[in-house]
């Protein structure tokens, strides 16, 4: 019994197909481009306003509680270097003076900071501070 070669036809001409491996070319199966689904991308909130405000947080001798960062950016507080260096003077003012728990007014926001803890743990806005009773601080500061 004979075996026979399969043939293969090729643009007109003919050429005989080879049951041999050829290790010179890869092996590679031809895939087919997988349809990707239109995902819709969410958009963060986080806009340029609230990048710098975080970073300028982040570069503060001063922290910022969950709350009081949560407070700033849904009360849309701006806190500029400038602002930020006069509430650090003002905590620094009463860390001497031995104070625990302030009231920071500064322009139209306050904060109440922990002197101890040198964190600060809300913000409120004009808005809210009126009408408003702050109990636990010992101190005020006026920047």
């Amino acid at each position: 019994m004979r075996t026979t070669t399969p043939v293969k036809a090729v643009a007109g001409t003919v050429r005989r197909m080879s049951n041999r491996i050829d290790l010179t070319r890869p092996i590679i199966p031809e895939l087919q481009p997988v349809p990707q689904s239109r995902r819709t991308v969410k958009k963060t909130e986080t806009g340029f306003q609230q990048v710098l405000q975080q970073t300028l947080v982040a570069q503060s001798k001063l922290q910022f509680s969950t709350h009081a960062m949560d407070r700033i950016q849904r009360r849309n507080l701006e806190l500029t270097p400038e602002r930020l260096a006069r509430v650090e003077q003002g905590v620094q003012e009463a860390a001497r003076k031995g104070c625990r728990e302030s009231l920071v007014l500064l322009d139209e926001m306050a904060l109440i900071v922990s002197i101890k803890n040198q964190t600060v743990v809300t913000a409120l806005d004009g808005q809210s501070l009126k009408n408003n009773l702050f109990t636990n601080i010992d101190s005020a500061i006026i920047v």
